[in-house]
C-alpha cells in the first residue's frame, strides 16, 4: 500500500509506505490545529486515515515539552 498525507492550510505533503519511517520538514507560519488526511484512495482503511498537527507558539511548545518530560 502506498499513501500520501497532506495537511490542510500548508503545502506540506509526503508519500509514504507503512512501516517506513520518514521525516517531513516545513516551517509553520500560523498556530492552530490542522487535520492531516490521506489524499490517495489507498485501501479499505482510507476513510479512517486521519491525524492532527498542533502548531504552537515557541513559548507554549517549551511549556508543553517540560510538562511531557515531567511525566516520564
Amino acid at each position: 500500500m502506498w499513501a500520501t498525507l497532506s495537511t490542510s492550510g500548508s503545502c506540506a505533503q509526503q508519500d509514504f509506505v507503512p512501516g517506513l519511517d520518514l521525516s517531513v520538514h516545513f516551517t509553520a507560519t500560523k498556530t492552530g490545529r490542522y487535520e492531516i488526511v490521506c489524499t490517495q484512495l489507498c485501501g479499505l482503511g482510507h476513510y479512517n486515515m486521519k491525524a492532527y498537527l498542533n502548531v504552537m507558539a515557541e513559548d507554549d511548545f517549551e511549556k508543553w515539552l517540560k510538562h511531557k518530560a515531567s511525566e516520564l
